[in-house]
């Protein structure tokens, strides 16, 4: 089988925007309707297949961690992970792997001892304010992961002795079904060592869950439903192998006042009546500093009034800051306000309603 992120065309640390956006092209390219081929209905059926998959946020990490063996019907991910029948860098079963699962093994990976396996990429999701996307800042992150347990420090118990029964190889020769194999040792469960005391919070494995907190190091200029990929920061590995990566895919929150438009930004500006219909000077807030923005006098609501370089700011690449002036006309109970606004209603050239009309 096919790398599914290569059937997609798409990188491994893709963000799901990007993965859609691709799966999306490929499907009209190569739908049936459009493209009545076999050769084309073939492909439309991988790439479909492929972005149930590679689509799906909880399929995607097993297939991350896993690999083709995550594709099986009736995987468990668990046992996976117990037995370690899966995880290698290509994904999938190993020819001892399969035979392990045939004749059964122990309690731990069924691996020699000593074989170093790096730890399983996670994946996580951090809400992002819209002013911390623009500027970047350090943002805290609790996630849970897999790592070594905390109670017998990974090692799975104490008094830690060769096993007698492979000798320490993890191995032992076994026959089933016509086949003859190295299987992984029950009586150690592969380790090669036994304890005399086993560690009853991880049932021997070294293994736990462990509840962390990071500081993300956002840069500058985020966007919605980009991946950040934090190194070393997943999954512990086994047996000295290095951890796995974390990939945090980052959700931006709306603002009340100011949007993102591309490398741009618009902030919606509430002005007074005499400020729209006289002008003003007003000072304005952006998230670079403050700034001194002349209102031209007959301002409309949705009149849009540009500062250079006060957008997003990515190195030496600098987007616009749109302001968008919003006249607000007063609630009140004061007489004086019929007063006025029958005097305003009096300087209007023609009737704002005068053409509006539909086709």
């Amino acid at each position: 089988m096919r790398d599914l992120y290569s059937v997609l065309g798409v990188t491994r640390d893709a963000d799901p925007a990007a993965i859609k956006s691709a799966y999306k092209k490929l499907a009209r390219e190569f739908h049936p309707d459009r493209n009545p081929e076999a050769a084309a209905t073939e492909r439309f059926k991988a790439v479909t297949s492929a972005y149930e998959v590679i689509g799906d946020e909880q399929r995607r990490a097993l297939y991350d961690e896993f690999g083709e063996a995550s594709l099986q019907q009736g995987f468990d991910p668990e046992l996976a992970r117990r037995y370690g029948t899966a995880g290698f860098a290509g994904g999938g079963m190993d020819s001892g792997d399969l035979f392990s699962s045939l004749f059964g093994q122990g309690r731990r990976s069924a691996t020699f001892y000593g074989r170093a396996r790096k730890g399983p990429n996670l994946r996580s999701t951090l809400s992002l304010d819209l002013w911390t996307a623009i500027q970047g800042g350090k943002v805290p992150l609790a996630v849970r992961k897999p790592s070594s347990c905390a109670v017998c420090s990974g090692q799975g118990g104490s008094g830690r002795t060769q096993c007698r029964l492979c000798e320490g190889t993890g191995r032992v020769r076994a026959s089933r079904w016509g086949l003859d194999a190295l299987v992984g040792c029950d009586a150690c469960g592969g380790d090669g060592h036994v304890f005399s005391s086993e560690c009853g919070a991880c049932a021997g494995t070294g293994r736990g869950m462990a509840r962390v907190k990071l500081t993300i190091n956002v840069p500058p200029g985020v966007e919605d439903g980009q991946t950040l990929r934090l190194k070393g920061q997943g999954g512990a590995g086994r047996d000295g192998g290095a951890a796995g990566d974390l990939h945090v895919t980052l959700r931006l929150e709306e603002h009340p006042r100011l949007r993102r438009e591309g490398d741009d930004l618009a902030l919606e500006l509430p002005l007074t009546v005499a400020e729209a219909a006289l002008g003003a000077k007003v000072s304005v807030p952006t998230p670079w500093s403050e700034v001194r923005v002349s209102i031209p006098a007959g301002a409309r609501s949705g009149t849009r009034l540009r500062i250079r370089g006060h957008g997003i700011r990515r190195g030496d690449a600098r987007g616009d800051l749109y302001l968008v002036l919003r006249p607000e006309v007063p609630r009140s109970d004061d007489p004086r306000l019929e007063g006025l606004a029958e005097a305003l209603s009096e300087l209007y050239e023609t009737h704002p309603r005068s053409d509006f009309s539909l086709p």
